[in-house]
């Protein structure tokens, strides 16, 4: 026969067993309360949000005002994924936490299980901190086939918004898996309207129609240059260093037939590129048409 005292433990041992079930449902109830109005808040939080974002778009002026007002909205929203993110791994923890160790045990076995048979899934979540740490939401990168500018980034997939070289959208939208992040080359790229991007003009000067000496036009073209572009400074031109303290770069060569050419090259805004292409454009016009003359 066990001793009366021991008899007596086990016996409120099984009497307390209902109200430690009861307290464990008490808990896993109140953190799923919790974890439903956290998702109910940002959902009416990202209504809200897209709201005032679609009047916002009514009143902008040009297309740099558009580019800061969906920058600002996509960054926001990204916020707001990763605090549900956040919370869904907290009330996970904490419900992990109402078990015991064997309990965890089983938990950890399952996860292994997961990880070997998702293994694209899982790695897309490890480089999602990846993503996060690296990358910005509104930065310009292109990965494999797509170029474009980051609006999300998501536990599995990062969305781009498409862009073309000259940093115009292009309509597309790619949802690009996060494991690629880690698998592929990745480039930064500076496509923004308030960036500087690099233009160029290639002239060939041809001696069937020019009087002036290709030295005279080279000579005329620094001097037209040096009064038309400003120096930039390293602080303005982003990944354009050489350019830096420079207001354009001039190269001389050859073509294939082989005439002369000068190849310019300069930084600029970009919705500047097109009146300083047609006047640079014209001023060679006007070389020829006064050698002519």
């Amino acid at each position: 026969m066990q001793p009366f005292a021991l008899r007596f433990v086990g016996s409120a041992y099984d009497e307390l067993m209902p109200f430690e079930s009861f307290i464990r449902m008490l808990n896993e109830g109140i953190i799923l309360t919790i974890l439903v109005g956290v998702e109910l808040g940002i959902r009416y939080a990202r209504y809200t949000r897209r709201q005032r974002f679609e009047l916002g778009k009514k009143e902008v002026a040009n297309a740099r005002e558009l580019e800061a007002l969906t920058l600002e909205y996509n960054r926001k929203d990204q916020i707001l994924g990763f605090g549900r993110l956040a919370a869904i791994f907290v009330a996970l923890l904490l419900s992990i936490l109402l078990y015991d160790i064997q309990a965890f045990s089983y938990f950890i076995i399952g996860i292994g299980s997961l990880v070997f048979i998702l293994r694209e899934s899982v790695s897309s979540l490890v480089a999602y901190f990846y993503i996060l740490a690296v990358f910005d939401v509104g930065a310009d990168i292109k990965i494999g086939e797509s170029l474009g500018e980051i609006s999300r980034i998501a536990p599995l997939y990062t969305s781009i918004i498409g862009k073309e070289e000259s940093g115009e959208y292009n309509g597309k939208l790619s949802l690009v898996p996060n494991y690629l992040f880690l698998q592929q080359k990745t480039e930064r790229q500076e496509l923004k309207t308030t960036n500087f991007r690099r233009a160029s003009i290639l002239w060939t000067y041809d001696r069937q129609f020019a009087k002036v000496s290709f030295g005279e036009a080279v000579q005329k073209t620094r001097l037209f240059l040096d009064e038309l572009l400003p120096v930039r400074s390293a602080g303005e031109i982003g990944y354009y260093r050489s350019y830096a303290g420079r207001r354009y770069r001039l190269g001389l060569d050859f073509s294939a037939d082989g005439k002369p050419t000068m190849h310019i090259a300069f930084v600029t805004h970009p919705t500047d590129t097109g009146a300083l292409r047609e006047k640079i454009i014209t001023m060679l016009e006007e070389i020829y048409s006064s050698s002519v003359n």
